[in-house]
């Protein structure tokens, strides 16, 4: 499927809201608390642990643990709740906002939701398989496979976001001032809480050589690579990782990345952006599934992964966030703002590595740019402005 312009794909908006109405048969509403008017949809998107979409799970949307809305997640998962039409109360227009989701085979998901999500910023919500045993039956989850073709408007949408952001970083050189943070949360911990622990300044910088030599081992090897670790008990088996959420997130604009998955269905996102999800198109070798965020005129907003490997599985993933512009400025070089990812180390504990990017400083050639030493760091966390 080709689409010559997709600024702001209109088309395509109009098949897969129509989709998603089909598959939901619309959004039973009681009202409750409410939001004002102007409010915004409730939008998100439901996922197994490993990425993979959960199609037919019912979200509930709640005010004060009464339901006020709810709807049925379509094949990428996706879920859209328009707001009840009540007066406003309560941050985002809700008393007290929560969202439920539950269907046979996993955990119900329940948690109250925060200002972001009420005004529109994307939901994410992990359910953890649960077998469910009863008399001469047991109820289990199969595992998600991934197609053996992409989904034709899936494609299209990734096809117009690497049309928009500029290529070229195989001849240029960046480098940025950081900040990082790492820690270490115990086993079964929710990986995506706040980082505890202190902040380090630091630089990080890339060669496009180094970046054209991890396109050719990926192409190669895949995304993991296995290697030999020693702690205090001795010497282990582990793997090795793209670097996707600095040194290579410019890879999920080119052509290998889309060589290497296959595109899902896609879903509505915040502020009429997207959702698409992806998995790894070749299961034999370390692959990586997840999914997309783009903007309603497909900018590539954000990548959440997680890296699929032999034994021994790590839990290994993370995500990037990258930076927006205003409607009819030039897209950027895919470049990262913000990135976080971790993996299970051999105790059970869960490393995990924030980091914040400053602009990028971009020079052409095969070398790193030259960033000089500072007396005073600058913060470049969202929360610092």
């Amino acid at each position: 499927m080709t689409l010559m312009n997709l600024r702001p794909i209109a088309l395509l908006a109009a098949l897969l809201v129509a989709g998603l109405s089909a598959s939901t048969g619309g959004e039973a509403a009681v009202p409750s608390g409410g939001f004002g008017s102007g409010a915004n949809d409730i939008v998100g998107i439901v996922q197994a642990p490993g990425g993979a979409p959960i199609v037919g799970v019912r979200v509930e949307l709640l005010a004060g643990g009464r339901l006020v809305a709810s709807t049925v997640t379509t094949e990428s998962g996706g879920f859209r709740i328009p707001p009840p039409r009540t007066p406003a109360r309560g941050p985002g227009g809700l008393e007290s906002p929560g969202i439920r989701a539950e269907r046979l085979g996993y955990a119900t998901v329940e948690r109250p939701l925060s200002d972001e999500e009420t005004a529109g910023a994307l939901i994410r919500l992990v359910m953890e398989p649960a077998p469910l045993p009863l008399p001469e039956l047991r109820v289990e989850v199969a595992s998600e496979r991934c197609p053996d073709r992409s989904h034709p408007e899936g494609a299209a949408l990734w096809e117009a976001m690497a049309r928009l952001h500029p290529n070229g970083l195989d001849t240029l050189g960046a480098a940025s001032y950081t900040l990082v943070r790492t820690d270490t949360l115990p086993a079964g911990r929710i990986i995506r809480g706040n980082a505890d622990g202190p902040l380090t300044a630091g630089q990080r910088g890339f060669s496009g050589r180094l970046r054209t030599a991890w396109e050719r081992r990926v192409e190669r090897d895949g995304y993991a690579f296995p290697v030999r670790r020693t702690d205090l008990s001795g010497s282990f088996d582990a793997w090795s990782y793209a670097p996707l959420e600095a040194d290579f997130a410019s890879h999920f604009g080119t052509p290998l990345f889309a060589r290497q998955q296959r595109f899902r269905a896609p879903s509505p996102g915040p502020a009429g952006g997207w959702i698409v999800p992806f998995c790894a198109a070749d299961s034999r070798r370390a692959g990586v599934e997840g999914y997309l965020e783009l903007s309603a005129d497909t900018l590539l907003l954000r990548v959440d992964w997680r890296f699929r490997t032999p034994d021994p599985d790590e839990g290994a993933g993370g995500w990037t966030r990258f930076p927006e512009t205003a409607p009819g400025t030039p897209a950027p070089l895919l470049l990262p703002l913000e990135a976080v990812v971790w993996r299970t180390i051999r105790s059970g504990e869960v490393q995990r590595r924030s980091q914040w990017f400053e602009a990028w400083t971009v020079t052409p050639g095969d070398s790193v740019p030259f960033l000089p030493e500072r007396a005073e760091t600058v913060d470049p966390r969202p929360s610092a402005r």
